[in-house]
């Protein structure tokens, strides 16, 4: 089933000693292909896109993240800010996926960079109010 709503996003990720909470609105497209969430972060533009056993992050404003999650897979992210970039190795234990007209709920678990760091990721987004658009 195809679809294109607004959505509110809460994404809850945690790491070594640390923990972040952010919540925006935004549109979860569904072309029955493709899961596509798109949302402003801190004033960047983000998209999220869930096609088959792939999840792909980008962000651009500010801040420049290009990241790849595959279950059981190593992939590689690539960071930058004010002209500079960099990338590090991402190794995902778990990439859950769940998603229906009411919205999306994606659990990431995940080995970040040369030192391993565990983070676990919570994303829902959740259909709004303003329904449909």
């Amino acid at each position: 089933m195809c679809y294109n709503q607004n959505v509110n996003v809460k994404i809850d990720s945690r790491g070594d000693g640390w923990s972040d909470l952010k919540t925006a609105e935004g549109r979860l497209v569904n072309d029955g292909k493709s899961i596509k969430l798109c949302y402003v972060l801190d004033g960047d533009e983000c998209a999220l896109v869930v096609r088959g056993g792939k999840i792909t992050q980008t962000r651009r404003g500010n801040q420049f993240v290009d990241i790849a999650f595959e279950e059981g897979r190593t992939t590689s992210c690539t960071v930058g800010c004010c002209g500079f970039t960099g990338s590090f190795e991402v190794f995902t234990e778990k990439a859950d996926c769940v998603f229906g007209e009411d919205g999306l709920r994606l659990d990431l678990d995940y080995l970040s960079g040369a030192e391993k760091e565990r983070i676990k990721l919570t994303l829902t987004a959740v259909k709004n109010s303003r329904g449909k658009i």
